[in-house]
């Protein structure tokens, strides 16, 4: 059984329930609906700047 839950907030793809498994990600922070590979992105997206932040705060404390 397939049901339409909602929409990608990202990029409007539709996110199905597929036999009780829903085929996207809610995210904890803001519970927005994501399919896949747009969650994945802004996942990455925001490793890469915590990386970023992390190398910064690490310059700042060396001597």
């Amino acid at each position: 059984m397939e049901e339409l839950v909602g929409f990608c907030s990202q990029c409007g793809k539709p996110i199905h329930c597929l036999q009780g498994f829903l085929n996207g990600v809610i995210s904890d922070e803001k519970e927005t609906l994501y399919c896949f590979s747009c969650y994945e992105e802004n996942d990455n997206e925001q490793n890469r700047k915590r990386y970023h932040i992390r190398i910064k705060e690490s310059q700042r404390k060396s001597p």
